[in-house]
C-alpha cells in the first residue's frame, strides 16, 4: 500500500473486495488499485499498532488499530484507525476481501 505497488496488491485483494474507508467511502478492487495507481490516494505510512487475528476455517478476522499518514486531495494527514479485515484462502493464498476503517479521535 506504501509503495503503491499495484501488481503485489492486484495478487493480495480478492476480486470481489469491498474496501471502506474511514469517511465512510468504498471501493471495489478495481476502484482502488486505479487511486493507489495514479497518485489520487496515497498511504506515506501505515505503522500498526495492535492486531489480531482469528482464524475461522478457511477465512480470517484480523481487528488492529494503526497510526495512518495518507495523501489524499493535495493534503497529508495523519490519524490513527481501528479496523476489521477478512481474509479467505484461496489457491493462490490469502486474499483481502473485506476492509473497513474507523478514525479514531485525536489523543
Amino acid at each position: 500500500m506504501v509503495h503503491a505497488d499495484t501488481s503485489a496488491l492486484a495478487s493480495l485483494l480478492a476480486p470481489d473486495l469491498t474496501y471502506t474507508h474511514t469517511d465512510g467511502a468504498q471501493n471495489t478492487r478495481a476502484e482502488l488499485l486505479q487511486l493507489l495507481g495514479s497518485g489520487t490516494l496515497r498511504y506515506a505510512s501505515i505503522a500498526p499498532e495492535a492486531r489480531e487475528v482469528r482464524v475461522l476455517g478457511s477465512s480470517a478476522v484480523v481487528t488492529g488499530r494503526s497510526a495512518m499518514r495518507v495523501q489524499a486531495e493535495g493534503q497529508v494527514r495523519a490519524f490513527g484507525i481501528r479496523y476489521l479485515a477478512v481474509y479467505r484462502r484461496s489457491a493462490g493464498g490469502w486474499e483481502l476481501i473485506a476492509w473497513q476503517s474507523t478514525r479514531l479521535p485525536p489523543p
